[in-house]
């Protein structure tokens, strides 16, 4: 499902929330309106393939030439190769151009990688990521943790390849010591943990620190900036994705100074679909007389949902592409799965009654278990008499606004080219999970669901099985 209209009065979530898109036709002929990012500017300008236009005389990038393939094509076809020349360049011919003699003069083979440090590797996201990254041999890892004893941390040390270090990201003696011996760094910083404005200081200096330690790849593990893709509306702010949005743009930029000393990628997810089946996250389900419900506020909406397996999936191809990886944003998802689909699929997989309930904004944080945190801090070791501070009402406020009022985008037809084999639909998804989980001995995806079943270590999220405690 794709992001349904926003409310009257407001924008259509199918138009771009601010002006500057560009209108692109992609290879096969399907018309897309997007921002013109850096990751598609640098594969502009690395194919050297024309942007095709539609004859209705849409603004298009120009100055490269036709690919051979449409050449032959006929006065007839609805589609045309912009000229050779551009009488009047447009800025964005300029940031291409830019983009595609930085590209060139860029040293990529520098980057290659072969032992990788890890930032929040005992999270839901670090976990597969590193058994990726290991699974072949390699890449060897050395991930940070503050207790090397804990459950996931163990499981991580019976992997081979991997290492750990005791000790926290909010100390630059610990980054240091954990850069060095290693030549690639993958860190994405529990923002629920520091909160916004710690994780944001504390991400950009680990990238600085990661240069002047001699790293080659760095790869940040991101959300989307919502507040800025919304057009700066503060209906769309929450800390936890718009601190790591803004770091990310950050990175990207100096990474336009820096690339030669180190490449960079950044990797933005979105909201794991296992959340949807797990105890204490924004869309835990419950179990009404039988049926599973998800009592969330999300209207006609749609989350870009990320399964955890795929996220190990594109890490290891950013590491392992880092001549096409380099100043890219890779922004992923399943798909925008609306929740009544995402019901409807869980029945048809299970065989077991689900429903979707559309719930106000009021409704939702007076159901206990959001009541008893709305008015704690988002970050839980942030402080709560600084102003800056969201609470994790407001936080998730605006979280569920971006996917009710479709401000967030992904390109699929990217996806698909790098992971021909990615989870694809909520179906697929629940049917996978339903099997694994009977091999593991955890039971069915209905029997997994009833209250009665829930331990500690059936929470995908690290702070959710710690139950929101632990020192920066």
């Amino acid at each position: 499902m794709r992001p349904r209209p926003g409310p009257p009065g407001s924008r259509s979530t199918n138009a771009p929330p601010h002006g500057d898109e560009t209108p692109l036709v992609e290879k096969g002929g399907a018309t897309r309106c997007r921002e013109l990012s850096s990751s598609s500017r640098l594969e502009v300008a690395r194919n050297r393939r024309a942007v095709i236009v539609h004859h209705d005389g849409n603004q298009t990038l120009e100055g490269f030439g036709c690919p051979s393939n449409l050449a032959t094509q006929t006065s007839k076809s609805p589609w045309q190769c912009s000229p050779i020349w551009a009488p009047r360049p447009t800025a964005a011919d300029e940031v291409v151009k830019r983009d595609q003699n930085r590209l060139e003069s860029t040293a990529v083979s520098s980057h290659t990688t072969s032992k990788i440090f890890v930032i929040g590797g005992t999270g839901a996201q670090g976990m597969p990521i590193i058994r990726a990254l290991v699974a072949d041999k390699k890449y060897s890892v050395r991930f940070l943790t503050r207790d090397p004893a804990s459950a996931r941390a163990t499981a991580l040390l019976g992997l081979d390849n991997v290492s750990v270090l005791e000790g926290s990201f909010a100390d630059e003696a610990i980054l240091r010591e954990e850069s060095r011996g290693c030549d690639g760094a993958y860190v994405n910083i529990d923002g629920f943990n520091t909160g916004e404005k710690t994780e944001m200081y504390w991400a950009i200096r680990t990238y600085e620190i990661a240069i002047e330690e001699g790293i080659k790849f760095f790869v940040y593990g991101n959300l989307d900036f919502g507040l800025k893709k919304s057009g700066y509306d503060s209906r769309f702010r929450a800390g936890h994705y718009d601190g790591k949005g803004r770091v990310a743009e950050w990175i990207l930029f100096q990474n336009q100074v820096n690339t030669d000393r180190m490449g960079a990628a950044v990797f933005t997810s979105g909201p794991y679909i296992e959340m949807v089946i797990s105890p204490l996250t924004p869309m835990t389900p419950t179990v009404e007389d039988g049926v599973v419900t998800w009592r969330v506020p999300l209207g006609e909406g749609a989350v870009p949902h990320v399964a955890l397996e795929d996220c190990g999936f594109y890490a290891r191809w950013l590491f392992d592409h880092p001549e096409r990886a380099n100043g890219m944003d890779l922004e992923v998802a399943i798909d925008h799965i609306a929740y009544a689909d995402l019901a409807g699929a869980f029945e048809k997989v299970t065989g077991h009654p689900a429903q979707y309930i559309d719930t106000d904004l009021d409704t939702y944080w007076n159901i206990p278990v959001n009541n008893m945190l709305a008015d704690m801090p988002a970050g839980y070791n942030a402080d709560p008499n600084d102003k800056s501070t969201m609470s994790y009402r407001d936080n998730f406020t605006g979280f569920w606004n971006l996917w009710k009022y479709g401000i967030i985008k992904r390109d699929y037809a990217l996806l698909d080219e790098i992971h021909p084999n990615r989870i694809r639909s909520a179906e697929q998804w629940f049917s996978r999970e339903d099997r694994v989980g009977r091999e593991l001995g955890k039971g069915s995806l209905w029997e997994r669901l009833q209250p009665e079943n829930w331990r500690k270590d059936s929470a995908i999220l690290k702070g959710s099985e710690d139950l929101r405690t632990g020192k920066l």
